[in-house]
């Protein structure tokens, strides 16, 4: 009787890695947990390349809006994991939100500087540029022109 519960318990745990290894094959899967993106690829991810202007932005009254510690999605700024590099966001243009697709995270991968999670969007003056979050205390100045970039479908 044991060794049938035994033996019912193990077809169950090979049952569902079974499971999990094949819907993981099928599809790429990026996952974000505070903001580090991990990624577990089988194939090649679908994305749109393109080349933008990066810039860099600091969440200051002066460089946004009254409100510089809220995103344009409601999401809230923690100065302290910014300082400490655990924010990867960044801003795009408005003629850019097209490329990504609905109800999904937006991903960006910038070539030279990684993965970030699209959070914010330029004033409407802005075109093809994409904006980097910065810590206040950072005097970085980014303006580099014909960055490629990977929006991750």
């Amino acid at each position: 009787m044991v060794r049938k519960y035994l033996m019912l318990i193990i077809g169950f745990i090979i049952g569902l890695c079974f499971n999990y290894i094949t819907t993981s094959r099928n599809k790429p899967r990026i996952k974000i947990k505070h903001v580090i993106v991990i990624r577990y690829i089988t194939k090649e991810i679908e994305c749109i390349t393109t080349h933008v202007t990066l810039t860099c932005y600091q969440p200051l009254v002066s460089q946004c809006d009254n409100e510089p510690l809220i995103t344009a999605d409601g999401s809230k700024i923690n100065i302290k994991n910014l300082k400490n590099g655990y924010l990867k966001w960044c801003a795009i243009s408005r003629d850019l939100l097209y490329l990504f697709p609905q109800n999904k995270p937006k991903i960006v991968f910038i070539e030279g500087y990684g993965y970030y999670e699209v959070r914010d969007v330029m004033n409407k003056r802005h075109r093809h540029r994409i904006d980097l979050l910065i810590h206040p205390s950072n005097s970085l100045k980014i303006k580099v022109k014909n960055v490629k970039i990977k929006i991750i479908l």
